[in-house]
């Protein structure tokens, strides 16, 4: 009994924590897509350095490919329709860019991505065709991680905002998964001690 009170207890804790830990992301008070929300995400002393790792700033390339990490690894990058909201842009340029693009004027492109970036590959495997369709996965792609290499530092900001709202809700959903197997797991124990 002791045993399984203590696995209880530290489950508990756990997922509380991380409820905790994903609410603290999730809660940054700013909106990814208004220009005059700021968030100062940063944790910099007068030197320059992380105050709480004493390291430099990040470069902007280094930024970048965070940025980049982040958003390609989203599902959602992929399967939400392009928006003005989501997108940071105007809807005639989504319009403009939707109807000039085609998925098959873009192969050279595309195989060099799926050689080069086996995350991008993986996520076309699960999602296509079952959640999105093909053409429709390269459109957002293109859309929205394309123009990430030459972000100026404004938009790099903006970028970064809706990388950190991806991060949260990656981190929600893995805390909602994990209550979900302990609640099931502790569920079962209390029908197994109730059996004994």
């Amino acid at each position: 009994k002791n045993m399984w009170g203590a696995l209880t207890k530290d489950l508990s804790e756990f997922v509380a924590t991380l409820a905790d830990e994903t609410g603290q992301l999730g809660g940054g008070g700013s909106d990814p897509n208004d220009p005059s929300s700021t968030s100062d995400i940063s944790n910099y002393g007068a030197g320059g350095f992380d105050l709480a790792t004493d390291m430099p700033p990040p470069t902007l390339e280094e930024r970048i490919a965070s940025v980049t990490k982040t958003i390609t690894a989203s599902p959602s990058t992929y399967t939400t329709p392009p928006s003005s909201d989501y997108d940071l842009l105007s809807p005639s340029d989504l319009t403009s860019f939707a109807s000039t693009f085609s998925a098959s004027d873009k192969t050279s492109q595309i195989e060099a991505v799926l050689l080069t970036n086996p995350g991008v590959k993986l996520m076309m495997e699960d999602l296509v065709p079952t959640s999105v369709p093909y053409a429709d996965f390269w459109l957002r792609y293109f859309l929205r991680v394309e123009p990430l290499a030459s972000l100026d530092e404004e938009l790099l900001g903006r970028h970064e905002m809706i990388a950190h709202r991806l991060e949260a809700e990656a981190a929600d959903e893995l805390a909602k998964n994990i209550t979900s197997i302990f609640k099931g797991a502790g569920e079962r124990l209390s029908i197994v001690r109730g059996a004994v």
